[in-house]
């Protein structure tokens, strides 16, 4: 290959380059996503998890609606679901993995919808998207 002396070489910027792609979702990343107040004082990532998972249980089970027909029917049991937090500590993406039935599924779906913005989880130092377990 040739290069002619008078050709413009362009300069290629990488950060630009990646933003172009969806950036991956971390199933565990440095510091997972943590649930806002008292979770955000504790310095070890491992305690801010537990407490983050704490919160996250306490706050589904409290602002979940047990569904009419769910009590006429006698459903119960832990639904298992997933969900994303983003970059900016929002959460979306939420995934049955685990029903027992479908109003006690949107049941929970609707309430993990309800939680409040989290510190996003962090790889690098740098703010990554996060996948969640309910419950853990």
């Amino acid at each position: 290959m040739e290069i002619d002396d008078e050709e413009e070489i362009e300069d290629v910027n990488y950060e630009e380059e990646e933003e172009i792609y969806d950036a991956p979702i971390m199933t565990r990343a440095e510091r997972m996503p943590v649930f806002p107040g008292e979770c955000q004082e504790i310095a070890n990532a491992k305690d801010q998890d537990q407490c983050t998972q704490g919160k996250i249980i306490n706050f589904v089970q409290s602002n979940a609606d047990y569904p009419e027909i769910a009590k006429e029917n006698g459903f119960q049991g832990k639904v298992f679901l997933t969900f994303i937090v983003d970059e900016n500590g929002n959460v979306g993406n939420v995934e049955i993995l685990k029903g027992i039935h479908k109003s006690l599924d949107d049941s929970a779906t609707k309430a993990v919808m309800k939680l409040p913005k989290f510190t996003p989880a962090s790889q690098r130092g740098k703010p990554v998207k996060a996948k969640v377990y309910y419950p853990s």
